[in-house]
C-alpha cells in the first residue's frame, strides 16, 4: 500500500506540468482532468488547487476560481504565488481593494521556484492586471446579447456577473428582460418585485413587471401595473400601445374595446406627434412630401419589423416581401434587427435598402423615411414592445398599411389595412411556403390508439376561459376524444395548472394533456404525429401553426374569432369550408363529422400535403399581386387627393 501511495505521489509533479501545458494550449478539459489525477495522488496538493483555479477564470467561471484559490492560500499561506494569482484575479473582475490587499501580501512572501513554474506570467502580474481590469465584463457581454435577441446566453452572462456583483442593479434588469423572453416568466415576476421592492421610484422597473406578468397571463394585474405608472409618471404613446398589446393578448377581450382603444391610442399618438411637428416647424407650415404622385411609377415600399430572426411570424411574411421586387417595385426594410441569419440574409438580398433602426426614436425614425421618399409604409410591428404606431403617426410617408397581426385602423397613424375589412373583400392574410426542413406525414394515430386525439399547438396564454368553453364543446361532442396541447413558450407549472383548471369547469379535465414542446419534440412540426384533427387558435387564429399542421396531414377546425376569420379564409382557399363553424355548435359538428369516418380521416392525411401544394394557399406570386394592387389602390387615391 505503502509502494502504491509513493508511486502516485511521484507522478503529482508530471501531472502538474502537463496541467500547465494544457492551459496553455486552452485544452481546459485536459487541464481539469490531470489537476484531478493530481489530487488523488496527493489529496493536499495546493499547487493542483491552484490551476484548477487558473483553469476556472479562463472558463469564464470566476466565483469557482476565487474558490479554488482561497482553498489553495488557506491551505499555504505563505506562498507569494497564491497570493499573486489571488490579487490578478480579484483584479481582473474588478475587486480593486481586494486585488491590492493580496498585491501588497506577495511582496511580503518568499516565492516557491517549483510552484512559480506552473502560473502564467498573466496570473502573476498585478500592473498588467489592473490596466486590463473589467469590474462588469459579463454585464457588458450580457447587454451586447440582449440587445442581438439571445436570451438564453443573456441569462448566462447576467448569472455570472451576479456571482462577482450580486447587488447590480443593472444586470437584474437584464435578467428580469432575459428570463421573460426564455419563458421562464415565474422567474422574470420574481426579480421585477425584487427590483421594484428596492427602487420604487423606477419606471422602468415597473413596466417591465407589466410585461412579465402580462406574459404570464396576468393580463388584469398587468393592466392595473400599466395604469400605476400612467398615474404616477404620465401617460405616454409607447407606454399606451403596450397596454393594447396586453389587451390584444388577453383572450376574452371583445372586438368593441379592441376598437375603442385603437382609436384612444392613435388619437393619443396622432396628437402628441402633430404637436411635436409644430413645435419644430414653421408658423403656417403643413406637412409635405417629396414623392412624386404619379399613379402608376414603380412604388418604394417599406416594411417595419421588430426582428427578422427564423421565426413562424418571419418565415410567414418573408415570401412576400421577397416577391415585391419581381414586380419592380423597391422595397426597404426598417428593424431593430441585424438581420444576421440566414432568414435575414435572404430577406437582405431581395429588398433595395436594409436600414437598422434599434435605439431610434419615433421622430427621427420617421425622418428617416421621409428622406427615403417611401411611398407606401406596411406596419408589421402591430403594438407592444417594439411598436412603431408612434412612427406612423409622425407621417413618414403618404400612405400607410397594417398587415397582421391584427390589421385594425388607427385614424392618424395607419390609414388601409390589408386585408380590407369589408365583408365583400376576401383575399388570403398570408401565403403558405413549403418549410425548408420537416418530417414525412406519419400514419393517423387514430388507427393505432383506437380514439381521436384533436391537438392545439400554442402559447398557453392564448387559452382563456371562452376557447376552454369551445374546447370542452369538441370533447364532449365526440365521444371517447383526447384534447392534446402543447405548451410552446415553455411557461411555469403554475401557468400550466391554471390553463388546465379552466376545463375542469365542463368535466373534461382528465381528457386534456399539456406537454412542453422543446422538452418532447426536436420542432414544432412532430407535434402532429400525435394529433389526428388540430384545433385552430380562438379567439385568434395562428396562421403559422395552422400552416404547419395542414403541411403535416393534419386537418384544421376554425371557428370565426375577432381576427376577421383568419382561419376560415384559410381553408376556404383550400376548399376545406366544411372544417369552419359560424358559431360553437357548428364547431363541434364539423369536429363530430370529421372523426366520424377514421378511414376517410386517414386518406386526408395522406393526401393533404399533396393538395395544399396544389392550392391557391402556395400560389406566391399571385398573393404577392393581391397585396400589390391594394398598395396601388391606395397610391392611387393619394394622388388624386394631391392633384386636387
Amino acid at each position: 500500500m505503502m509502494d502504491h501511495l509513493a508511486t502516485a505521489n511521484s507522478l503529482v509533479p508530471k501531472l502538474l506540468r502537463a496541467a500547465r501545458a494544457s492551459l496553455d494550449a486552452d485544452r481546459h478539459a485536459d487541464a481539469i482532468r490531470r489537476c484531478e489525477q493530481a489530487l488523488q495522488g496527493d489529496p493536499n496538493c495546493t499547487d493542483a488547487m491552484l490551476l484548477l483555479g487558473l483553469v476556472s477564470f479562463e472558463m469564464e467561471r470566476p466565483a469557482q476560481a476565487l474558490t479554488f484559490l482561497d482553498q489553495a492560500h488557506a491551505r499555504a499561506p505563505t506562498s507569494r504565488e497564491y497570493a499573486d494569482a489571488l490579487a490578478t484575479v480579484h483584479t481582473r473582475i474588478g475587486n480593486l481593494n481586494e486585488g491590492l490587499f493580496y498585491a501588497k501580501l506577495a511582496t511580503t512572501l518568499e516565492p516557491n521556484p517549483q510552484t512559480s513554474e506552473l502560473i502564467p506570467p498573466r496570473f502573476s502580474n498585478f500592473f498588467m492586471s489592473v490596466e486590463k481590469a473589467q469590474p462588469f465584463r459579463f454585464r457588458g457581454r450580457a447587454e451586447f446579447l440582449a440587445a442581438h435577441g439571445y436570451a438564453k446566453e443573456t441569462i448566462d452572462a447576467c448569472e455570472k456577473q451576479l456571482e462577482l456583483t450580486p447587488d447590480d442593479s443593472e444586470t437584474h434588469r437584464l435578467l428580469a428582460r432575459a428570463t421573460r423572453l426564455d419563458g421562464q416568466i415565474a422567474r422574470a415576476i420574481a426579480i421585477g418585485h425584487a427590483l421594484v421592492a428596492a427602487e420604487p421610484d423606477n419606471r422602468d422597473d415597473r413596466i417591465e413587471l407589466a410585461r412579465a406578468l402580462s406574459a404570464n397571463g396576468l393580463f388584469d394585474e398587468a393592466t392595473a401595473a400599466f395604469e400605476y405608472v400612467q398615474y404616477r409618471w404620465g401617460d405616454d404613446p409607447e407606454l399606451a400601445s403596450e397596454q393594447l398589446s396586453n389587451m390584444l393578448c388577453k383572450p376574452t377581450t371583445k372586438h368593441s374595446e379592441i376598437d375603442a382603444a385603437h382609436a384612444a391610442h392613435a388619437a393619443h399618438a396622432a396628437h402628441a406627434a402633430h404637436a411635436a411637428w409644430r413645435a419644430a416647424s414653421p408658423p403656417g407650415v403643413n406637412p409635405t412630401f417629396a414623392n412624386a404622385p404619379d399613379p402608376e411609377r414603380p412604388l418604394r415600399i417599406a416594411y417595419l419589423n421588430r426582428s427578422f430572426a427564423p421565426t413562424s411570424w418571419s418565415e410567414l411574411v418573408a415570401p412576400a416581401i421577397c416577391g415585391h421586387r419581381r414586380q419592380g417595385n423597391d422595397v426597404y426594410i426598417y428593424t431593430e434587427d441585424p438581420g444576421d441569419n440566414l432568414l435575414g440574409e435572404r430577406i437582405r438580398s431581395q429588398v433595395t435598402k436594409w436600414t437598422d433602426m434599434n435605439g431610434i426614436d419615433p421622430e427621427t425614425a420617421a425622418e428617416i423615411l421621409r428622406g427615403d421618399r417611401i411611398d407606401v409604409v406596411v406596419d408589421l410591428t402591430g403594438h407592444g414592445i417594439g411598436s412603431r404606431r408612434t412612427t406612423l403617426a409622425h407621417q413618414p410617408a403618404p400612405v400607410s398599411f397594417a398587415w397582421l397581426p391584427e390589421p385594425l385602423l388607427e385614424p392618424g397613424a395607419v390609414d388601409h389595412a390589408y386585408p380590407s375589412s369589408d365583408p365583400s373583400s376576401r383575399p388570403l392574410f398570408a401565403p403558405f411556403v413549403e418549410p425548408g426542413v420537416c418530417p414525412e406525414v406519419n400514419e393517423l394515430p387514430a388507427s393505432r390508439t383506437g380514439q381521436v386525439t384533436f391537438g392545439a399547438n400554442l402559447d398557453l396564454n392564448s387559452i382563456g376561459a371562452n376557447t376552454a368553453s369551445v374546447w370542452a364543446l369538441v370533447l364532449n361532442t365526440v365521444e371517447n376524444s383526447r384534447l392534446l396541447i402543447g405548451n410552446a413558450r415553455a411557461l411555469d407549472a403554475n401557468c400550466i395548472e391554471r390553463c388546465a383548471a379552466l376545463f375542469a369547469h365542463y368535466g373534461v379535465r382528465d381528457r386534456v394533456d399539456i406537454i412542453n414542446l422543446e422538452d418532447n419534440f426536436q420542432n414544432r412540426h412532430e407535434f402532429y404525429h400525435h394529433v389526428d384533427i388540430a384545433l385552430d387558435g380562438y379567439p385568434l387564429s395562428d396562421l403559422a401553426e395552422l400552416h404547419s399542421a395542414l403541411w403535416m396531414g393534419v386537418p384544421v377546425l376554425s371557428l370565426a374569432g375577432r381576427d376577421q376569420g383568419v382561419g376560415c379564409q384559410t381553408l376556404n382557399a383550400l376548399e376545406a369550408a366544411e372544417w369552419t363553424g359560424a358559431t360553437p355548435m357548428e364547431y363541434a359538428e364539423a369536429a363530430r363529422r370529421l372523426s366520424g369516418d377514421l378511414t376517410e380521416l386517414a386518406k386526408t392525411r395522406a393526401d393533404l400535403r399533396q393538395r395544399l401544394s396544389d392550392s391557391l394557399l402556395s400560389d406566391v406570386p399571385s398573393f404577392v399581386l393581391g397585396l400589390e394592387s391594394a398598395y396601388r389602390v391606395a397610391w392611387r387615391a393619394w394622388c388624386r387627393s394631391v392633384a386636387n
